[in-house]
């Protein structure tokens, strides 16, 4: 009878550590629209209410998405947005690290190459962006956001994206996946 309501006790601490963290996500400010997907969406650590977030919104029809917006600031003013479109000719990648099960958003703007790295999802985990001057190859910015900030859609079907071998956007390098 004790090891049932050990293991009964483990059960439910388990399921609620679960639940409050899908709570606690929800709770979390996002740059998205409340009719918007959100790939991704964290609060920048040290940096008061700033955001980063990667927003998409469904076709009429459903079937796919009439575009990705990557955007960062606050709520109350985005700084920086990247939009992608099927007619606009931006490009944003996606890419998995086979080997640290990282996946990665990147794209570039301007001579600026942003990259989003959204970690193994594990306890501590931390996302972060890097900018780089693509022309010195100089880091001009390097954003982490606060730990735990799980993301819900990061595996999302959508021809908006460019599928590449994740282990190359890290360098710079867009590479299609191996097979």
């Amino acid at each position: 009878m004790h090891m049932k309501k050990v293991i009964l006790s483990n059960v439910f601490s388990y399921l609620s550590v679960i639940l409050s963290a899908q709570i606690t996500y929800a709770d979390e400010p996002t740059l998205c629209e409340a009719d918007e997907k959100i790939i991704l969406s964290c609060p920048v650590e040290g940096k008061k209410r700033k955001i980063i977030s990667i927003c998409a919104k469904n076709t009429v029809d459903g079937k796919d998405l009439s575009y990705i917006e990557y955007r960062f600031g606050t709520q109350k003013n985005t700084e920086m947005k990247y939009l992608v479109t099927r007619d606009n000719g931006a490009k944003m990648y996606r890419g998995l690290d086979n080997g640290t099960y990282s996946v990665y958003f990147a794209f570039q703007k301007y001579d600026y190459y942003y990259l989003v790295d959204v970690m193994q999802e594990v306890i501590g985990a931390q996302m972060s962006v890097t900018v780089t001057k693509k022309s010195t190859g100089a880091d001009v910015a390097a954003i982490l956001c606060k730990p735990n900030n799980w993301v819900e859609n990061k595996n999302i079907k959508t021809s908006l994206l460019t599928e590449v071998d994740g282990r190359y956007l890290i360098e710079g390098e867009i590479r299609p996946p191996e097979k």
